[in-house]
């Protein structure tokens, strides 16, 4: 069998500067082509670990030597305020800062990039006095604070993290404190990098299969994803945030413990989110039990109720639709979708009414979306998130697509048995014009098979399979005027209308239906292009 002459994926994954790599083969090198890949928005993935990650790239360190672990002479001045600070000599190689009195800064002269965003990460530990919030950012020597988070050091050397956005000019990396009076802190390990979130491929894992994660624009309208003591309402029931029982389903300490303090048969929380009535809608939540197991979703509007059960991993629905899905470490993700007769919804979340009082469970990531079906989780922190469409596309790339005859080879599934419109890969001129393209239909488990030549049909040819969410391998096939497709090892069928491509039409590959519209939706486990019309014995063996 010829060798494919691009190919994309099948657990070779790779991303640089900012584009995801495909590749094709000379003799016995590969040879980079990249994908050029667009999504104006950060999105998340579950990794290779079974974690949920937001997806980024980290530039070169910008706190480098021994400004960062102390361990000999630094850079590190006073601001602005007086304050005591030097290498701490009773713990070796960590800075001690002794902040007298308010409003004082320790910085690192060190000039930031406006606009741009910083990923922080230091360990920090209060050695004496009361322990009041610190800031950690960038200042200036006159400016108290810009672009900053907050940290309540503890008795326990701990390691925090955060992001900050510089908005002004010759920053520097900083520490300051406010209304503190004699506290003694030690700081370690200073880290300081260039954080790239939007327009980064996704690569998601399931179980020990990785896939291209492609989504449609969905914005989450609950706006305090994880901190749910800022929802609108906790009915007998109280919320510990950052609990360090559990992990949460990212990995780290950010689970809220969810504690029964009343006899009440109405435990909950809810939060309102504005809605358009006639559409669907759909909410997901991570949840875990404790000393309770049950947990309930429920809108009064009637657009969805579904319990579910978090010993068993099992629901009862009694209205609209929902799933449970099992995500490791005694999590799962439930999810329930119905339509909307409002236009506003109060999703709420119901603890057993049976359950005694002390009695809990963990929660994260609550997430309500426009759709009939759950998409990755969309962080959110005082406001409605948007993650926009994923899309990808390699233009100018005629020497490797033969217009005469070739193969289009897919493993791939959808995010939904039925999409709410057609979601296309295609070889294509950049235009609808000239193109073969395979799409997922509105309709439920149909795959269109479709070639174009000079705008007149070209072939034709639609299968339903059994569950188009089920990774499937497909082949389609273009060898003059005959047009074939292959379905996980069985030739499905052919169609000849006389039509065929001149050479050197094809020079586009796209997730889409050959232009800026129907973009693909779903997991692209991998994609190959060849320049040969492959034999039948060929192809069963490809897409078996």
């Amino acid at each position: 069998m010829a060798n494919p002459s691009l190919q994309i994926g099948n657990s070779n994954w790779a991303i640089k500067e900012d584009n995801l790599l495909g590749y094709s083969t000379a003799g016995t090198r590969f040879v980079p082509q990249p994908i050029t890949m667009t999504r104006a928005s950060a999105g998340t993935r579950v990794n290779s670990s079974g974690l949920v990650e937001t997806v980024e790239l980290l530039g070169s360190e910008e706190v480098t030597g021994t400004n960062s672990d102390m361990s000999g002479a630094n850079s590190w001045v006073g601001g602005l305020g007086s304050l005591d600070f030097n290498i701490n000599t009773t713990v070796a190689n960590k800075m001690w800062c002794n902040f007298t009195t308010g409003n004082q800064q320790v910085i690192l002269p060190n000039t930031l990039t406006i606009g741009k965003t910083y990923f922080v990460s230091l360990t920090a530990r209060l050695n004496s006095g009361t322990a009041t919030t610190v800031q950690i950012g960038g200042f200036t020597s006159s400016q108290a604070s810009n672009s900053v988070f907050n940290i309540i050091p503890t008795s326990t050397t701990t390691t925090y993290t955060g992001y900050i956005v510089i908005d002004n000019t010759s920053l520097s990396i900083g520490v300051i404190t406010a209304n503190n009076n004699g506290s003694d802190y030690e700081f370690d390990n200073v880290s300081v990098k260039e954080s790239t979130k939007n327009n980064l491929a996704r690569v998601d894992y399931d179980g020990t299969a990785s896939s291209l994660l492609v989504e449609p624009e969905r914005t989450n309208l609950i706006p305090y994803s994880e901190a749910f003591n800022s929802w609108l309402a906790k009915d007998y029931v109280t919320v510990a945030e950052d609990t360090s029982e559990t992990t949460s389903p990212s990995g780290n300490n950010t689970a809220s413990k969810i504690t029964i303090n009343s006899v009440s048969t109405t435990r909950r929380l809810y939060e309102v989110a504005l809605t358009s009535s006639g559409s669907d809608y759909t909410f997901t939540l991570y949840a875990k039990k404790g000393t309770t197991d049950y947990i309930r979703f429920y809108l009064n509007s009637n657009m969805f109720d579904v319990s579910f059960d978090l010993t068993n991993g099992t629901k009862t629905v009694t209205l609209g639709s929902g799933s449970i899905e099992a995500v490791g470490n005694d999590w799962y993700r439930l999810q329930a979708t119905g339509t909307s007769s409002l236009t506003s919804e109060v999703p709420q979340i119901q603890l057993s009414n049976s359950a005694s009082v002390s009695d809990y469970l963990y929660i994260w990531g609550a997430q309500l979306e426009e759709g009939s079906y759950p998409t990755s989780y969309i962080p959110t922190d005082g406001g409605t998130v948007t993650r926009v469409q994923d899309q990808y596309s390699k233009t100018g790339i005629s020497n490797l697509i033969n217009s005469e005859e070739g193969v289009l080879f897919l493993e791939m599934a959808a995010l939904t048995i039925t999409n709410s419109g057609n979601a296309a890969i295609s070889v294509s001129d950049g235009s609808t014009t000239n193109r073969i393209f395979i799409n997922y239909s509105s309709s439920t488990n149909v795959v269109k098979f479709q070639s174009v030549v000079g705008g007149v049909q070209a072939a034709f040819m639609q299968y339903t399979l059994t569950d188009i969410t089920i990774q499937q391998k497909i082949a389609f096939r273009w060898d003059g005027t005959i047009f074939s497709v292959f379905i996980d090892g069985n030739l499905k069928g052919s169609d000849d209308r006389g039509l065929s491509f001149t050479s050197g039409t094809l020079n586009t590959l796209g997730l889409n239906r050959g232009s800026a519209a129907e973009y693909f939706v779903g997991k692209v486990k991998q994609l190959q292009v060849f320049k040969t019309a492959l034999t039948d014995p060929e192809l069963v063996t490809l897409t078996t």
